[in-house]
């Protein structure tokens, strides 16, 4: 009588081709679903300096606000062209409400962006 010292991996691939599957069904459908909670920090100091800053406020219907003055996206292109003459390293700080969907938030990042801003940030509410 002799023994059998073949080692039969066929059950083991078995198992990995089906895990395999189950990882490449289950993946995309993970990776689709992010959930960010933003609106609070802990942070004691701005990103950047007080009297270069404008800070531009977002309500949580995507509309625009400086300095408590509502307007376009056209206008605030127009101050940020004036504001950008007067001091060239100007930060923008973007204080979005909470409930704003980033795709809001984007055309305004894109507007920072085409008139040269790349000192910018997102304000957040102080968590204690």
């Amino acid at each position: 009588m002799s023994t059998l010292a073949e080692l039969n991996v066929t059950p083991m691939l078995d198992l990995a081709f089906v895990l395999l599957i189950i990882f490449m069904i289950t993946a995309p459908l993970l990776a689709s679903r992010v959930d960010l909670i933003i609106p609070t920090t802990r942070a004691k100091r701005d990103a950047v300096a007080a009297e270069r800053t404008v800070i531009v406020e977002m309500n949580n219907e995507g509309v625009l606000e400086i300095e408590g003055d509502v307007m376009t996206e056209q206008d605030l292109r127009q101050r940020l062209a004036e504001q950008l003459a007067e001091s060239p390293e100007l930060g923008v700080l973007i204080r979005a409400d909470a409930s704003l969907s980033l795709g809001k938030v984007m055309p305004v990042l894109d507007l920072l962006k085409s008139e040269g801003i790349v000192d910018v940030g997102f304000m957040a509410r102080s968590d204690p």
